[in-house]
């Protein structure tokens, strides 16, 4: 779930330790990142309003996946 409204910078799933990383730039140099991610649901320089729905996370071991969602989504 996107923390702040920002500008997608950097959205993939084939990266070697980090897995599906989404690298969010909410501006005057502030940025989120989300690592470990089973889905992506957005794509580079898309702009997310708040409380955006981007990505699915990867699960731990016997719990369930949790899906961020929200308004505004890919």
């Amino acid at each position: 779930m996107a923390p702040a409204a920002g500008i997608v910078r950097l959205a993939g799933s084939n990266f070697m330790l980090e897995g599906g990383l989404v690298i969010l730039d909410h501006g005057q140099g502030l940025f989120s990142q989300f690592l470990h991610l089973s889905r992506i649901d957005v794509a580079d320089g898309q702009k997310l309003p708040p409380a955006t729905g981007s990505a699915r996370s990867a699960r731990p071991a016997g719990q369930p996946a949790r899906t961020c969602t929200g308004a505004g989504g890919a």
